[in-house]
């Protein structure tokens, strides 16, 4: 299964990513996960209300997935 098939399982939504980014919106809680790809970095930022919710294995295997569909 592709990584954002299994993103859209977990609640998230892609959506327009600027410059180099993919950006992945949770519709359930105030989070996303937003994919550099000209620093290839990660980025989850969250705010005071999510800094508690963390990512579950699901989302870490799924980031781990979207990272080897993007070489």
């Amino acid at each position: 299964m592709k990584a954002d098939r299994i993103l859209e399982k977990l609640g998230y939504e892609k959506q327009e990513g600027y410059f180099e980014t993919l950006v992945y919106k949770n519709k359930n809680y105030d989070a996303e996960i937003e994919f550099d790809l000209r620093e290839q970095t990660i980025l989850y930022p969250c705010n005071e209300e999510t800094v508690a919710i963390g990512l579950d294995m699901e989302e870490l295997q799924a980031i781990y997935k979207k990272c080897e569909e993007l070489g």
